[in-house]
Protein backbone atom coordinates (compact mmCIF):
# COMPACT_ATOMS: atom_id res chain seq x y z
CA UNK A 1 0.00 0.00 0.00
CA UNK A 2 1.29 3.10 -0.91
CA UNK A 3 1.58 5.87 2.02
CA UNK A 4 1.58 8.82 -0.48
CA UNK A 5 -1.94 7.23 -2.03
CA UNK A 6 -3.16 7.06 1.91
CA UNK A 7 -1.78 10.74 2.39
CA UNK A 8 -4.33 11.32 -1.03
CA UNK A 9 -7.00 9.07 -0.03
CA UNK A 10 -7.58 11.00 3.23
CA UNK A 11 -7.33 14.37 1.87
CA UNK A 12 -10.47 13.30 -0.25
CA UNK A 13 -12.28 11.94 2.29
CA UNK A 14 -11.83 14.89 4.59
CA UNK A 15 -12.62 17.82 1.75
CA UNK A 16 -15.48 15.62 -0.03
CA UNK A 17 -14.48 17.01 -3.24
CA UNK A 18 -11.52 16.09 -5.47
CA UNK A 19 -10.90 19.57 -6.72
CA UNK A 20 -10.12 21.14 -3.19
CA UNK A 21 -8.83 18.19 -2.02
CA UNK A 22 -6.08 18.60 -5.04
CA UNK A 23 -5.81 22.31 -4.36
CA UNK A 24 -4.74 21.14 -1.07
CA UNK A 25 -2.49 18.75 -2.11
CA UNK A 26 -1.09 21.08 -4.92
CA UNK A 27 -1.02 18.70 -7.98
CA UNK A 28 -3.40 18.51 -10.40
CA UNK A 29 -7.28 17.04 -10.06
CA UNK A 30 -6.72 14.32 -12.98
CA UNK A 31 -3.17 13.12 -11.26
CA UNK A 32 -5.27 13.16 -7.89
CA UNK A 33 -8.11 10.91 -9.72
CA UNK A 34 -5.68 8.48 -10.99
CA UNK A 35 -3.71 7.86 -7.65
CA UNK A 36 -7.07 7.53 -5.86
CA UNK A 37 -8.18 5.14 -8.87
CA UNK A 38 -5.00 2.87 -8.56
CA UNK A 39 -5.60 2.24 -4.86
CA UNK A 40 -8.86 1.40 -5.58
CA UNK A 41 -7.93 -1.26 -7.88
CA UNK A 42 -4.95 -2.07 -5.49
CA UNK A 43 -7.65 -2.91 -2.66
CA UNK A 44 -10.37 -4.46 -5.40
CA UNK A 45 -12.93 -1.87 -4.78
CA UNK A 46 -14.28 1.48 -4.55
CA UNK A 47 -13.72 4.05 -1.44
CA UNK A 48 -15.65 6.72 -2.98
CA UNK A 49 -18.73 7.45 -4.69
CA UNK A 50 -18.52 9.91 -7.11
CA UNK A 51 -21.58 12.16 -8.86
CA UNK A 52 -21.50 15.25 -10.44
CA UNK A 53 -22.26 17.38 -7.31
CA UNK A 54 -20.66 15.23 -4.39
CA UNK A 55 -18.00 12.84 -3.23
CA UNK A 56 -18.62 10.01 -0.27
CA UNK A 57 -17.18 7.51 1.27
CA UNK A 58 -18.20 3.82 0.46
CA UNK A 59 -17.99 1.53 3.61
CA UNK A 60 -14.96 0.17 2.77
CA UNK A 61 -13.85 4.04 2.43
CA UNK A 62 -15.17 4.76 5.85
CA UNK A 63 -13.17 1.31 7.34
CA UNK A 64 -9.83 2.46 5.65
CA UNK A 65 -9.99 6.21 7.49
CA UNK A 66 -9.23 5.43 10.91
CA UNK A 67 -6.82 2.37 9.37
CA UNK A 68 -5.14 5.13 7.15
CA UNK A 69 -4.58 8.11 9.85
CA UNK A 70 -3.22 5.36 12.27
CA UNK A 71 -0.32 4.18 9.51
CA UNK A 72 0.46 7.61 8.70
CA UNK A 73 0.92 8.31 12.35
CA UNK A 74 3.16 5.55 13.22
CA UNK A 75 5.02 5.90 9.63
CA UNK A 76 5.52 10.08 11.27
CA UNK A 77 6.08 8.97 14.62
CA UNK A 78 8.74 6.01 13.34
CA UNK A 79 10.38 8.84 10.91
CA UNK A 80 10.64 11.71 14.24
CA UNK A 81 12.16 8.90 16.79
CA UNK A 82 14.71 7.90 13.92
CA UNK A 83 16.11 11.77 13.27
CA UNK A 84 15.61 12.26 17.07
CA UNK A 85 18.08 9.37 17.32
CA UNK A 86 20.47 10.15 14.95
CA UNK A 87 20.65 13.91 16.04
CA UNK A 88 21.42 12.32 19.03
CA UNK A 89 17.86 14.22 20.96
CA UNK A 90 17.82 10.56 22.65
CA UNK A 91 18.99 7.58 23.93
CA UNK A 92 21.86 6.61 25.86
CA UNK A 93 26.22 7.62 26.21
CA UNK A 94 28.69 6.11 28.87
CA UNK A 95 31.40 7.76 29.63
CA UNK A 96 34.16 6.86 31.40
CA UNK A 97 36.93 9.05 32.80
CA UNK A 98 39.77 9.33 35.38
CA UNK A 99 40.05 11.90 38.28
CA UNK A 100 42.02 14.09 36.25
CA UNK A 101 39.08 14.83 34.15
CA UNK A 102 37.00 15.67 37.23
CA UNK A 103 39.68 17.63 38.65
CA UNK A 104 40.72 19.66 35.26
CA UNK A 105 36.57 20.73 35.46
CA UNK A 106 37.01 19.63 31.29
CA UNK A 107 34.55 16.54 32.21
CA UNK A 108 31.90 18.37 34.04
CA UNK A 109 32.02 21.44 31.31
CA UNK A 110 31.35 19.14 28.78
CA UNK A 111 28.31 17.88 30.49
CA UNK A 112 26.88 20.78 31.28
CA UNK A 113 27.13 21.50 27.90
CA UNK A 114 25.55 18.80 26.66
CA UNK A 115 23.18 18.06 29.22
CA UNK A 116 21.49 21.67 28.37
CA UNK A 117 21.53 20.81 24.64
CA UNK A 118 19.81 17.20 24.73
CA UNK A 119 18.12 16.86 28.15
CA UNK A 120 16.65 13.43 27.22
CA UNK A 121 19.40 11.39 26.77
CA UNK A 122 20.43 9.06 29.57
CA UNK A 123 24.32 9.53 30.93
CA UNK A 124 26.32 7.08 32.74
CA UNK A 125 29.32 7.89 34.33
CA UNK A 126 32.09 5.69 35.70
CA UNK A 127 35.59 5.89 37.31
CA UNK A 128 38.30 3.44 35.82
CA UNK A 129 41.65 3.13 34.88
CA UNK A 130 42.93 3.68 31.48
CA UNK A 131 43.13 0.32 30.41
CA UNK A 132 40.27 -0.43 31.84
CA UNK A 133 38.54 2.51 29.69
CA UNK A 134 40.14 1.20 26.71
CA UNK A 135 39.48 -2.21 26.58
CA UNK A 136 35.60 -0.78 27.80
CA UNK A 137 35.55 1.49 24.39
CA UNK A 138 36.86 -1.72 22.24
CA UNK A 139 34.50 -3.75 23.54
CA UNK A 140 31.29 -1.26 23.37
CA UNK A 141 30.82 -1.28 26.91
CA UNK A 142 31.30 2.73 26.91
CA UNK A 143 31.21 5.43 24.60
CA UNK A 144 33.36 8.02 25.46
CA UNK A 145 36.22 8.02 27.94
CA UNK A 146 38.57 10.73 29.40
CA UNK A 147 42.38 9.87 29.99
CA UNK A 148 45.73 11.23 30.63
CA UNK A 149 47.57 8.60 28.55
CA UNK A 150 45.56 6.99 25.44
CA UNK A 151 47.54 4.54 24.00
CA UNK A 152 47.64 3.88 20.05
CA UNK A 153 44.59 1.43 19.77
CA UNK A 154 44.13 1.92 15.74
CA UNK A 155 40.29 1.60 16.09
CA UNK A 156 40.31 4.49 19.11
CA UNK A 157 40.21 8.37 18.08
CA UNK A 158 42.23 10.28 20.62
CA UNK A 159 41.00 13.92 21.11
CA UNK A 160 43.22 16.12 23.32
CA UNK A 161 41.35 18.27 25.15
CA UNK A 162 43.53 19.79 27.97
CA UNK A 163 47.57 20.22 28.89
CA UNK A 164 47.46 21.01 32.49
CA UNK A 165 50.80 22.12 34.65
CA UNK A 166 52.32 19.56 37.40
CA UNK A 167 52.90 20.75 40.34
CA UNK A 168 54.48 18.81 44.04
CA UNK A 169 51.65 18.50 46.33
CA UNK A 170 52.58 17.66 50.10
CA UNK A 171 52.15 17.99 53.46
CA UNK A 172 52.07 21.32 54.49
CA UNK A 173 54.75 20.53 57.00
CA UNK A 174 57.03 18.93 54.38
CA UNK A 175 60.69 20.24 54.06
CA UNK A 176 60.21 20.88 50.67
CA UNK A 177 57.60 23.71 51.26
CA UNK A 178 60.18 25.71 53.01
CA UNK A 179 61.16 26.54 48.81
CA UNK A 180 58.74 28.66 46.99
CA UNK A 181 59.17 26.33 43.46
CA UNK A 182 61.39 22.66 43.19
CA UNK A 183 63.59 21.15 40.36
CA UNK A 184 63.44 17.93 39.90
CA UNK A 185 66.80 17.78 41.68
CA UNK A 186 64.96 18.46 44.42
CA UNK A 187 62.64 15.57 44.62
CA UNK A 188 66.32 13.36 45.19
CA UNK A 189 65.47 10.79 48.09
CA UNK A 190 62.00 11.98 48.53
CA UNK A 191 59.35 9.57 48.22
CA UNK A 192 57.09 9.51 45.28
CA UNK A 193 53.39 9.05 45.10
CA UNK A 194 52.14 8.22 41.46
CA UNK A 195 48.69 7.30 40.33
CA UNK A 196 49.37 3.76 39.15
CA UNK A 197 47.68 3.48 35.71
CA UNK A 198 49.77 6.84 34.57
CA UNK A 199 52.93 5.55 36.68
CA UNK A 200 55.17 4.68 33.73
CA UNK A 201 54.21 7.98 31.80
CA UNK A 202 54.96 10.01 34.16
CA UNK A 203 58.10 8.23 35.03
CA UNK A 204 58.84 8.38 31.62
CA UNK A 205 58.67 12.51 31.66
CA UNK A 206 60.96 12.72 34.98
CA UNK A 207 63.61 10.27 32.85
CA UNK A 208 63.76 12.68 30.48
CA UNK A 209 65.39 14.88 32.79
CA UNK A 210 67.84 12.29 33.84
CA UNK A 211 66.27 11.51 37.16
CA UNK A 212 64.41 8.35 38.58
CA UNK A 213 62.86 8.70 41.75
CA UNK A 214 64.85 6.49 44.60
CA UNK A 215 61.19 5.26 45.68
CA UNK A 216 57.74 5.06 43.59
CA UNK A 217 54.74 4.41 45.66
CA UNK A 218 52.32 3.07 42.92
CA UNK A 219 48.49 4.51 44.27
CA UNK A 220 45.05 3.77 42.56
CA UNK A 221 43.52 6.61 41.72
CA UNK A 222 44.50 10.32 41.71
CA UNK A 223 42.56 11.07 45.52
CA UNK A 224 44.28 8.44 46.43
CA UNK A 225 47.93 10.23 46.05
CA UNK A 226 46.61 13.71 46.90
CA UNK A 227 45.06 11.97 50.38
CA UNK A 228 48.19 9.93 50.89
CA UNK A 229 50.57 13.38 50.25
CA UNK A 230 47.82 15.10 52.91
CA UNK A 231 48.71 12.81 55.05
CA UNK A 232 52.59 13.03 54.90
CA UNK A 233 53.16 9.92 52.99
CA UNK A 234 55.19 11.66 50.32
CA UNK A 235 55.26 14.16 47.70
CA UNK A 236 52.62 13.23 45.23
CA UNK A 237 52.85 14.83 41.45
CA UNK A 238 49.57 15.82 40.46
CA UNK A 239 47.40 18.50 37.62
CA UNK A 240 47.52 21.89 38.90
CA UNK A 241 43.70 21.44 39.42
CA UNK A 242 44.40 19.58 42.47
CA UNK A 243 44.52 23.03 44.09
CA UNK A 244 40.87 23.89 43.50
CA UNK A 245 39.91 20.73 46.02
CA UNK A 246 40.45 22.69 48.77
CA UNK A 247 41.93 19.50 50.42
CA UNK A 248 43.11 20.43 54.69
CA UNK A 249 46.77 19.89 55.46
CA UNK A 250 48.09 20.06 51.34
CA UNK A 251 50.66 22.59 49.86
CA UNK A 252 51.34 22.75 46.15
CA UNK A 253 55.44 24.65 44.32
CA UNK A 254 55.25 24.31 40.76
CA UNK A 255 58.32 22.40 39.21
CA UNK A 256 58.89 24.35 36.11
CA UNK A 257 60.73 21.77 34.42
CA UNK A 258 57.60 19.83 34.13
CA UNK A 259 55.92 22.53 32.35
CA UNK A 260 52.76 21.15 31.13
CA UNK A 261 53.44 17.55 31.77
CA UNK A 262 49.82 16.45 32.60
CA UNK A 263 47.92 16.06 29.10
CA UNK A 264 44.16 15.18 29.18
CA UNK A 265 42.43 13.35 26.25
CA UNK A 266 38.79 12.22 25.00
CA UNK A 267 38.74 8.93 23.31
CA UNK A 268 36.03 7.49 21.54
CA UNK A 269 35.83 4.79 18.51
CA UNK A 270 36.32 6.31 14.90
CA UNK A 271 33.36 3.96 13.35
CA UNK A 272 31.15 5.64 15.95
CA UNK A 273 27.20 5.36 14.57
CA UNK A 274 25.52 6.46 17.61
CA UNK A 275 23.67 9.57 17.53
CA UNK A 276 24.08 10.39 21.03
CA UNK A 277 27.71 9.62 21.29
CA UNK A 278 28.23 11.56 17.98
CA UNK A 279 26.17 14.69 19.41
CA UNK A 280 27.80 14.70 22.52
CA UNK A 281 31.60 14.36 20.73
CA UNK A 282 30.60 17.18 18.55
CA UNK A 283 29.30 19.16 21.66
CA UNK A 284 32.11 18.62 23.24
CA UNK A 285 34.34 19.85 20.46
CA UNK A 286 32.66 23.15 20.08
CA UNK A 287 32.90 23.62 24.09
CA UNK A 288 36.47 23.33 24.34
CA UNK A 289 37.11 25.01 20.92
CA UNK A 290 35.14 27.95 22.04
CA UNK A 291 37.23 27.65 25.53
CA UNK A 292 40.85 28.22 24.07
Amino acid sequence: MDLRQLRYFLTVADECHFGRAAEKLHIAQPALSMQIKALEENLGGPLFTRTTRRVELTDAGRTLVPEARRILSMVSHADDVTRSSLRGDMGQIRIGFVGNAVLSGILVEDLRAFRKAHPKVEITLAEAAPKALRDGLQLSEIDVAYMSFPGNEPELQALPVQKSTVVATMSVDHPLTAMDELTIKDLSGVDLLLYGAEMDGMLEGLGAHGYTPAMVHKLPSTLAIIAAAAAGMGVALAPEQAEQLGVPGLAFRPIPELSRQASLFMLHRKRETKGATMAYIREAQVRQKAAK
